[in-house]
């Protein structure tokens, strides 16, 4: 059960109390992952060091459409964000080319 400990005034915040037994038993029901949560969005930096290529060269590519790529706005240049997952897409060959090229 909470309970609030005193009654608060607009100036104090509010201070509650939780018995042990209600705080397990609502880590239970909700738990929470203790490992940091992975970022889908890469800067073109991040991105180019999980493609292994130089940031020059993944803003090339950009250009030329060969990479998924988010622009932002910008006042002076363009800014580019990458979903992590879209990267990994594009780098595993579809099965569909895969079995093209086993027909031939």
């Amino acid at each position: 059960m909470i309970r609030r400990t005193s009654v608060p005034s607009p100036a104090q915040s509010r201070e509650y109390y939780v018995d042990a037994a209600e705080a397990a038993r609502f880590l239970s029901m909700h738990p929470r992952t203790l490992h940091p949560v992975m970022t889908e969005w890469l800067t073109a930096e991040e991105a180019a060091a999980h493609l292994k290529v130089r940031p020059r060269t993944l803003l090339l590519w950009v250009r030329q459409g060969r990479v998924p790529a988010h622009r932002l706005s910008g006042v002076r240049r363009c800014v580019w964000r990458f979903l992590r997952s879209e990267l990994d897409a594009m780098l595993t060959p579809s099965s569909a080319g895969a079995a093209q090229e086993e027909a031939c």
